[in-house]
């Protein structure tokens, strides 16, 4: 989950400021509605997420997995047109996704820890997390860039960010499969 996530906001920046010549600024603006959509999701799970335990996951890890389909079908689409306002709604949807995925997942993890060890597993988890991250960039960002190659012009760009999206979408789906193993 966290490699899927982190590689592919990796690959948006990158597309948004390369492809498209956004300025820093714009490129964060264009991650806004990811944040804005994990709000949404994380306010629906929390309260919800013994009754919907894994089906909130699984439901959250398609969403995400279709959010950056979709975005590459906006891209393609617009072209060296493409505005924050186009984009906007896959990445709401995506955060949306995180936030059905991320809280219920903390509490599946540490469900079965006993409390002396529960520190020890809060870190063991959040080391993993930033492990995934980690290996999402690098991977993500290596296809990105194989993909576009060294002319970072908005046709290049587009090779790279549709590419870096397949392999984030391919995540995101084991994730998906993966929540129907966790425990109900």
């Amino acid at each position: 989950l966290q490699g899927s996530m982190a590689g592919y906001l990796l690959a948006v920046v990158a597309y948004v400021q390369s492809g498209l010549s956004f300025t820093p600024t714009q490129a964060a603006v264009t991650l806004l509605p990811f944040s804005l959509g994990a709000f949404t999701g994380a306010s629906i799970s929390v309260p919800r997420d013994r009754r919907l335990g894994k089906v909130a996951m699984f439901v959250g890890a398609v969403s995400q997995a279709v959010s950056i389909w979709w975005a590459v079908v906006i891209v393609h689409d617009h072209g060296p047109d493409l505005t924050i306002w186009h984009l906007a709604p896959a990445p709401l949807l995506g955060g949306a996704g995180v936030g059905l995925v991320v809280a219920p997942l903390i509490d599946v993890a540490m469900a079965t820890v006993p409390l002396p060890d529960a520190g020890a597993a809060s870190g063991a988890y959040g080391a993993t997390q930033q492990i995934g991250a980690a290996i999402g960039v690098a991977v993500t960002g290596v296809v990105f860039v194989n993909a576009a190659g060294a002319d970072l012009s908005q046709p290049s760009a587009v090779q790279g960010i549709t590419a870096a999206s397949w392999v984030v979408v391919a995540g995101y789906t084991l994730c998906a499969l993966a929540t129907m193993l966790l425990p109900s």
